[in-house]
């Protein structure tokens, strides 16, 4: 019987890990659905406004009814995209990995934010530059073997105390 028991485990521990990608996936599609709706909304804002600025109309509380139902669906997406967040840390956890915050980066042509380990964007294509410009100016050698230090107090390399 220790076979099926052991089947009966694993395929528990598949159907959680299912059931949290399923979750996540869905929180996804909400995240879309709630971006097509902000199109709508910026799309309707704009003819509103053209209504008003072609009718030499002052503008009213319309345009403001609008932006705060925009406001509104950018706030559900923040608290679907902290949701996402927090079943990815707690499916981390369960499985014993560190949890990492993750380093980002912005697209110097797009402003796509990226993984810091990024080659690419995924907005734009455009090739993310391996050293980055600030990390070029904080790096620190060592003056003893010439090893790169950073802000460390002793060389990793040969233990030469730094400045």
């Amino acid at each position: 019987m220790g076979f099926l028991d052991d089947l009966g485990k694993g395929i528990d521990k598949l159907g959680k890990k299912t059931s949290g990608m399923a979750a996540v996936t869905k929180m996804k599609l909400e995240i879309s659905k709630l971006k097509n709706e902000i199109s709508k909304k910026y799309e309707a804002l704009g003819e509103r406004y053209y209504f008003i600025s072609s009718e030499d109309m002052l503008p009213d509380e319309s345009l403001e009814v609008i932006v705060d139902e925009i406001k509104a669906l950018m706030d559900k997406i923040k608290l679907v995209e902290a949701d996402i967040e927090k079943v990815s840390t707690e499916s981390q956890e369960k499985k014993g990995q560190e949890v990492s915050e993750d380093k980002t980066v912005a697209c110097v042509e797009c402003g796509n934010m990226l993984a810091e380990t990024a080659k690419f964007c995924g907005a734009c294509g455009t090739k993310v530059d391996l050293v980055q410009p600030e990390a070029v100016e904080a790096s620190k050698t060592c003056p003893s073997c010439g090893e790169e230090v950073g802000d460390a107090k002793f060389c990793n390399s040969c233990g030469e105390k730094l400045q």
